[in-house]
């Protein structure tokens, strides 16, 4: 807690950039990707370590992340997207 509030008194709202964060979280995940688990800390780390290709909006309707674009066969079984420049 004191680590926390030093940073805090030492910005005097000013923002900075770079450095490191170091987050320690128990009991330690059995995975980072969100796929495998929807439960504990795997759920809260995983989408921040793995990247999407849609996000969603407040009425969760999707929007582009890694995906610029997608489609969804007539029959509903395949689904081609489109990766933004430099991901793919």
């Amino acid at each position: 807690m004191a680590t926390v509030h030093a940073a805090a008194e030492g910005s005097k709202n000013e923002a900075r950039h770079g450095g490191s964060l170091n987050w320690i979280v128990t009991p330690e995940p059995a995975s980072f990707i969100p796929l495998t688990t929807t439960a504990g800390t795997n759920a809260e780390l995983g989408p921040k370590v793995v990247e999407g290709l849609l996000t969603y909006d407040d009425d969760l309707n999707p929007l582009p992340l890694l995906a610029t674009q997608w489609e969804i066969s007539d029959d509903g079984l395949q689904y081609p997207f489109t990766l933004r420049e430099g991901d793919n």
